[in-house]
């Protein structure tokens, strides 16, 4: 017999504090699942693990400026981008840290963390060959 559960006591998130031009937010619980489906349009655990130097940066300040919003800041984009091209020693970094921590509210699956190990070639035997009968004349 499976133990009853109690679905109202789980609550997997808690409300996440953003801050963005010395004013902080914050992004209610219940709006942190619709948002990592948004962040995971633009960016993923490989792009997390390419690191700071190999990141996709269009896709990350599409994230992060998601991010924003959902903390209830105004800002599109094109405007975060203009603001990461023009200043990149704080937003960009500042971009890159703040998806990285709402990705870390998710457990990645192992395969997805790992690169598939490719099966090795088997090397095909050599077939024996068929003694040949020799003729005698």
């Amino acid at each position: 017999m499976e133990p009853e559960i109690d679905y109202d006591s789980v609550r997997p998130f808690e409300d996440i504090e953003v801050e963005w031009r010395g004013k902080k937010n914050k992004i209610p619980s219940n709006q942190i699942m619709p948002l990592l489906k948004q962040l995971w349009e633009h960016v993923n655990y490989k792009d997390i693990q390419a690191g700071f130097a190999n990141t996709n940066w269009p896709s990350f300040t599409c994230a992060y400026a998601n991010i924003l919003r959902a903390a209830g800041f105004s800002i599109t984009d094109d405007h975060l981008w203009q603001l990461m091209n023009k200043y990149p020693e704080k937003f960009f970094r500042q971009a890159f840290q703040t998806v990285q921590a709402i990705f870390a509210l998710t457990i990645a699956p192992e395969e997805v963390l790992t690169q598939p190990k490719k099966p090795k070639a088997r090397a095909k035997k050599p077939r024996k060959k068929k003694p040949t009968k020799a003729k005698i004349s």
